[in-house]
């Protein structure tokens, strides 16, 4: 028995495609809903990243300035 190369049941793009491929000639409204929840979730994801990436630059940063005053007053020789 042969089976059906791309799989109706599966949740993504591929079902825009097997869509299509049914040759409806429309995309049903729940397609389009599906679609603009997955790209949200891309985007979120993305945004959510690039949030990760500066706040991690942010703390790197102020752990940096935070150690400057502490080491700068130990390094060199002491006159008094």
């Amino acid at each position: 028995m042969l089976r059906d190369p791309i799989p109706k049941r599966r949740d993504g793009v591929l079902k825009v495609f097997v869509g299509m491929q049914q040759g409806s000639g429309r995309c049903p409204l729940a397609l389009l809903e599906r679609l603009k929840f997955l790209l949200e979730i891309v985007a979120g994801l993305f945004l959510t990243k690039q949030l990760f990436l500066q706040l991690g630059q942010i703390i790197a940063v102020t752990l940096v300035l935070a150690r400057i005053p502490l080491y700068s007053g130990l390094q060199g020789p002491q006159l008094s």
